[in-house]
């Protein structure tokens, strides 16, 4: 059953694609925050609670992982799902950092994006919904 009406945090240092996700979430019947990071620690102590952050990884300043980590220090139930278009290794290393986060690759649909935020609402479902594709097709 599609979830809607889900508080989120977006927080993403492109501003087209803040725009262009938070359009999508919108659609799907989210509420929606964009933020930068620092901006979205304040938004994370002030608020109501937000029950997802969508971050992108490589951002200046606070990367995703740091970002989420600290998310999860001020609201110990927040989903996370990361996002990024760089290498394995850098969403791996994130992972590391971040356990139990979802991954989300960009570039990315819609419905991936509700797949994502549903999978990581579901907490019986598991939270590692996209897998890293290893070398060869």
């Amino acid at each position: 059953m599609k979830k809607a009406g889900v508080r989120i945090l977006l927080v993403e240092d492109e501003v087209e694609v803040a725009e262009t996700v938070s359009d999508l979430l919108t659609a799907l019947g989210h509420e929606v925050a964009v933020a930068n990071a620092e901006t979205a620690i304040r938004l994370l102590r002030e608020v109501p609670p937000f029950q997802v952050l969508v971050s992108d990884i490589v951002m200046p300043g606070l990367s995703g992982a740091e970002l989420a980590i600290e998310a999860r220090r001020i609201a110990k139930d927040i989903r996370v799902v990361l996002t990024s278009g760089y290498s394995a290794s850098v969403v791996e290393s994130a992972r590391r950092e971040v356990p139990g986060c979802c991954y989300l690759p960009k570039p990315y649909s819609m419905k991936e994006l509700s797949d994502v935020v549903e999978a990581c609402l579901d907490r019986s479902a598991p939270v590692q919904t996209q897998a890293i594709p290893s070398g060869g097709a």
